[in-house]
């Protein structure tokens, strides 16, 4: 059936936001929102609602075949993998049809229009019970620079967001943002926001953004524990008094900003959930690791190995020697940031089953973007589906 006379003259787009809670649906037809509604959660599950029966209610509402809709415009997240993975499903099916235009708005922005703040905002987005999201919506574009993927405690220490801004969703008010962040509140429905975007935008909606997950997703696959490769090609031991010159020099010959010898002999007197490794060969000693254990979150501080003796599995060594304290620990997720031009080094943490979980602008003191990588160390990790 093609589109009447009328249905050209008047647009129809379907909504669809399912990455932010509660997910709905909503209609606009000529510039004004005809229905919109929330989806009821699941049978049996109480988390994510119908969607698919709640946007084919709404087009039976009000007339509408598929053939009808000039776009279809999705939220792409970061929140819900379960919702996104739904929702871009729908929108993609629905996009087949010819003359459908698809369209994303990013949860960032969505966010920003529920708390009614203008852009540029920063938005903090539930990740489970005990992570967040962090990200940025900005006026160059509709999808958010991403920033990382943390642990909520985390959030008090991020100091970029001094004198900032930062929107929170209404049910999680009680994060902790730094001093001299100013906390906004989204209220409403995140399919309602949406629509408001669409509506502001006019004619120009097919500019909105593109119908593509706005973030990367750590797997909650969980690899087997790895051998650290000791035997005849060297060992891992603990510092010691008697090493702190040798991993002064390690530092010294590694890092443009090398750790002190001070840091390190205090390093001496910490717990064993702050682990100083060494990598040792038949030359003595030729690489250092650093780690740290917070609640259940594990973080790769360094791995340093003197440039002569690189290339001999040290690095990777100090990696599985560190997660294996990390585990035993009771550790369930492991972190790490790297220089975003260090090829070398994320291709050995890639290897070992890390994946890239965001990326901090000129983190380094030269500029230098960091990459943050996560790897999960327990079963069910992840905790994306809420």
């Amino acid at each position: 059936m093609g589109r009447s006379a009328s249905v050209r003259e008047e647009p129809v787009l379907l909504l669809l936001e399912a990455a932010l809670d509660p997910p709905g649906a909503a209609v606009i037809r000529g510039g004004k929102v005809l229905s919109a509604a929330t989806t009821a959660p699941s049978s049996g599950s109480g988390r994510r609602g119908d969607l698919v029966g709640t946007a084919r209610d709404l087009l039976a509402r009000h007339r509408i075949d598929i053939e009808d809709l000039r776009g279809v415009v999705v939220g792409t997240g970061p929140g819900s993998f379960t919702g996104l993975r739904v929702a871009l499903g729908l929108a993609r099916g629905l996009g087949a049809v010819p003359g459908v235009r698809l369209v994303g708005i990013d949860s960032p922005r969505t966010l920003a229009a529920m708390a009614g703040e203008s852009l540029p905002v920063w938005a903090a987005i539930p990740w489970g019970r005990r992570r967040l999201f962090l990200a940025q919506a900005t006026v160059a574009g509709p999808v958010a620079e991403p920033n990382g993927l943390m642990p909520r405690e985390a959030l008090s220490s991020r100091k970029e967001l001094a004198g900032a801004r930062l929107v929170v969703p209404e049910e999680r008010q009680e994060m902790k943002p730094p001093a001299g962040c100013e906390l906004r509140v989204a209220k409403g429905a995140p399919v309602e926001a949406m629509a408001s975007i669409v509506l502001a935008a006019g004619s120009d909606w097919e500019q909105l953004g593109e119908a593509r997950p706005a973030y990367v997703v750590p797997p909650d696959a969980v690899l087997p524990v790895r051998p650290t490769l000791c035997g005849n090609r060297g060992r891992i031991e603990k510092i010691g008094p008697e090493q702190v010159e040798a991993v002064t020099e390690i530092e010294r010959r590694c890092f443009t900003a090398p750790w002190s010898r001070t840091a390190i002999e205090h390093a001496l007197k910490q717990p064993v959930d702050q682990p100083v490794l060494l990598a040792i060969d038949d030359s003595g000693p030729v690489g250092v690791g650093r780690g740290g254990l917070v609640s259940d979150e594990f973080e790769i501080l360094s791995i340093a190995v003197l440039p002569e003796r690189r290339g001999r599995g040290h690095a990777r060594r100090l990696v599985r020697a560190l997660l294996e304290h990390a585990r035993c620990g009771g550790a369930r997720r492991a972190w790490l940031e790297v220089r975003a031009d260090n090829r070398a080094a994320i291709g050995l943490y890639a290897s070992e089953g890390f994946v890239p979980a965001g990326r901090r602008s000129r983190y380094y003191r030269d500029g230098t973007d960091a990459v943050v990588m996560s790897l999960a160390l327990a079963r069910g990790e992840n905790e994306l589906e809420r």
